[in-house]
């Protein structure tokens, strides 16, 4: 009798045992799968927060190309103008028009995305948070056509070299200098813009203008071609920023 009392005592203590062992093992494992979806959710967050920000820097980097597109499509027309004026009778150029367009050519402007880059989130390792290749691949692609413009806007920086160097041979360098306000003394007074009021421009020779009527053309290519990266670099702007209105919250 006794022997069997305590043989029911031991399946009991065995029954609680295994009872305690399986609520343990049920504890712990639901505190893994709790802890996962913690980091799963904490992780979508911070890639919805990683992709909105994207988005907010793409917008502003749209913005930007549409004013760097329109200042080159305004340096075209200038251009053309210019182009014009050395193609006519030398003897009949406004000298107004002319010495003002000779101006409007010598400025330049940069673009650099506001965005983050392929490399960047390599280095921030945001891949994992991401775990978007799609976008990754546009984000690649974005900065390939960048490296592009920075090969075009190199040439442009050497031809407005040129430029600069060449308008000295084709104009009255004191009249060319005046068509700007200066600073006359260190409380940045200024003086009136003065504006040549003639026809004809007598240092032009013939060697001279064909040469400025080339480099005219080259700076037109290279406006076009930046123009039409520009372009490139707003398609896949766009695409990436569909992309994460599609995706992501």
């Amino acid at each position: 009798m006794e022997k069997n009392t305590d043989e029911g005592k031991q399946r009991k203590q065995f029954k609680q045992y295994l009872f305690e062992g399986l609520m343990i093992f049920l504890a712990i494992t639901l505190g893994f799968f709790a802890d996962n979806m913690r980091e799963s959710l904490g992780q979508r967050s911070r890639a919805n927060e990683l992709a909105i920000s994207m988005k907010q820097d793409l917008v502003k980097d749209t913005i930007i190309i549409d004013n760097l597109i329109d200042f080159q499509f305004k340096r075209i027309t200038i251009n053309d103008s210019l182009f014009s004026m050395i193609a006519s009778n030398l003897e009949q150029i406004d000298q107004s028009q002319y010495y003002m367009a000779i101006r409007s050519m010598t400025g330049t402007t940069f673009f650099k995305p506001s965005g983050i880059s392929a490399s960047n989130l390599k280095e921030l390792g945001l891949l994992d948070v991401l775990n978007d290749q799609q976008l990754f691949h546009l984000v690649v692609k974005y900065d390939s056509l960048f490296e592009d413009y920075l090969g075009i806007k190199n040439l442009e920086m050497s031809y407005q070299l040129k430029y600069m160097q060449s308008i000295n041979r084709v104009t009255d360098p004191d009249i060319l200098r005046k068509t700007y306000r200066h600073n006359i003394n260190r409380d940045f007074i200024t003086t009136p813009r003065i504006i040549p009021n003639g026809k004809g421009v007598p240092l032009l020779n013939p060697d001279d203008v064909t040469e400025f009527k080339g480099m005219l053309t080259s700076i037109r290519f290279i406006s076009t071609s930046t123009i039409y990266e520009f372009q490139d670099i707003k398609r896949v702007a766009r695409e990436m920023i569909q992309h994460i209105e599609n995706n992501y919250n």
